[in-house]
């Protein structure tokens, strides 16, 4: 194997593990609660896995984790990673409606 697929494995493989257990839990649950998992939802979490990836590497960081605690941290967020964009989202856009109107009220988060 090449010195840099090993690095990389090395850096984010947790974090590819994490994303693929979660990911994959996400849809048993999915089908445990009676949903059918449809190709339209597998194209939504293709398309989101960056945006996931990326907030799942921040918050290991963050964690200052690693190795399997760092995978089950991502992992979890996988699992979530509807509800948890959607509050991202959210978050951003009052933060971003509140610099632009020089509003320096929070409203609170549904």
């Amino acid at each position: 194997m090449s010195p840099w697929v090993e690095a990389l494995l090395a850096k984010y493989g947790a974090v590819i593990i994490g994303l693929l257990f979660g990911t994959s839990a996400k849809y048993a649950l999915a089908m445990i609660e009676g949903q059918k998992v449809t190709i339209r939802m597998l194209v939504i979490d293709v398309l989101a896995i960056g945006m996931i990836a990326i907030v799942a590497m921040s918050a290991v960081e963050r964690a200052g984790a690693s190795g399997s605690t760092a995978a089950l941290l991502v992992a979890l967020i996988a699992v979530s990673s509807d509800r948890l964009l959607r509050l991202l989202r959210e978050i951003f856009l009052r933060r971003l409606d509140r610099a632009l109107t020089g509003s320096s009220a929070e409203p609170p988060l549904k």
